[in-house]
Parts: C-alpha cells; structure tokens; sequence
C-alpha cells in the first residue's frame, strides 16, 4: 500500500488538468514563435507537441495536488523544464538563454525554504550552485569522451547547461534525476535501434527532473 499526501480532495483534479492543459498549448505557441529563427525539424503542430502538452499538463495537476507549502516552486520548474523539452524535441537544440534562465531561476529557488534567515540562505545557494558546477563538469567530461570516441557530441553543450540547471533545483537529487533521464535515453535509443546515433537527450533530463521532482513532492509511503 501507498500513502501520499494531498493539497485538497484529488477529484479537483478534474477541474485543473483542462486548465493546464490550455496554459501549456499557450506556451508552447509562445515557444514555437520564439524559434522561428532556428530550423524546426518537427513542426509546431505535430502530435509530439500536443503529446508533451498533455504530460506536462498531468504532472503539473500532479505538482498543485502535492503539500501547498512545496508546489510553487515545483510548478515553475515544470514551466522551464516545458518550454526545455518542446525547444529541444522541435529543433534539436537548446537555446543557452533558455538553459542559462532555468539555472538563474534554479538558484533563486533554493532559497524559498528559509524563512529570511540569510546563513541558511546563503548555504543552500553555494550547496546548489556547487552541485551544479560538479554536474556540468561530469557531463563535460561524457560530452568530449563521445566527441573522441564517437566523432559527435552527447551529451551537448545544451544538454550540459540542463543538467546544471536541474541541480540547481533539486540540489543533490539533481544527480539521481540526471541519471534517471540517462537511463531513459539510453532505453529508448535501444528500443529505437539508433544506439550508433545521436539523439535529443534533453527531453529525457527533463522527464528525470519531472519524475525525481514528483518523488521530492509526494514522499510516498509504500508499505508492504
């Protein structure tokens, strides 16, 4: 059995999917329009869209329905990882303003939970920003590994600002996301039979981040 916890009767969940569900279309419209600059190699209205739509639309439900105390940030996160995920999977890029800002923001929220005690606030913005380093520089280290060994890339430049950024959030949790987004890369280049290839790695860090995000959320109680 599994015990969570909820903000308000999860019926309600009814009334705030179609809600979220419009405020991500909105977005994404507004992303779309921010990369028309780059070549699209998916267009805007391809079911991936509307499919990355409605997931991030059922966590965020799942985000609001979590202890209120600890879903606002939460909810942001989601934001950036959302317009992340469509950038990548559209272009197969990461636009570094949109990587660069969701690392600012990542660092700014550490600091929610502190009640103005600036020691505190200040210790968990060097923990965050020093987890974040030490991501960027392992996933460095990966990125010119491949470019060696392989000839290309992967994890790219953008895929290593992401993974700093989601540190910043999640702070030490940050690495289990990372690895959990890997993971699924990796299980989809199998089942896709491209492991020879390159791939949008980003959309995956960010599933990680949505999957370890909820867990932080919920700390669900499974009793055997």
């Amino acid at each position: 059995m599994t015990l969570l916890t909820l903000s308000m009767p999860w019926q309600f969940a009814a009334l705030i999917f179609p809600v979220f569900v419009l405020l991500f279309r909105l977005l994404a419209n507004q992303v779309c329009t921010s990369l028309r600059p780059y070549p699209l190699v998916t267009d805007c209205a391809d079911t991936a869209t509307s499919g990355i739509v409605w997931l991030y639309a059922c966590a965020a439900t799942a985000v609001v329905l979590a202890p209120v105390s600890v879903n606002l940030p939460a909810l942001f996160f989601l934001m950036f990882l959302f317009r992340l995920t469509l950038a990548d999977a559209l272009t197969g890029l990461l636009p570094r303003s949109l990587t660069v800002s969701c690392l600012l923001a990542g660092l700014a929220a550490s600091l929610w939970h502190h009640d103005s005690d600036m020691r505190a606030e200040g210790a968990a913005l060097l923990k965050h920003l020093f987890y974040a380093i030490f991501m960027m520089l392992t996933a460095s280290g990966f990125r010119l590994v491949s470019l060696a060994v392989h000839g290309y890339e992967n994890p790219a430049t953008g895929d290593v600002w992401l993974s700093g950024a989601v540190c910043t959030w999640l702070g030490f949790q940050g690495f289990h996301a990372v690895v959990t987004g890997f993971l699924l890369f990796t299980l989809w280049q199998i089942q896709a039979r491209r492991t020879s290839e390159g791939g949008p790695l980003g959309p995956w860090l960010a599933a990680g981040a949505v999957i370890v995000t909820l867990i932080q959320l919920y700390q669900p109680l499974i009793i055997w």
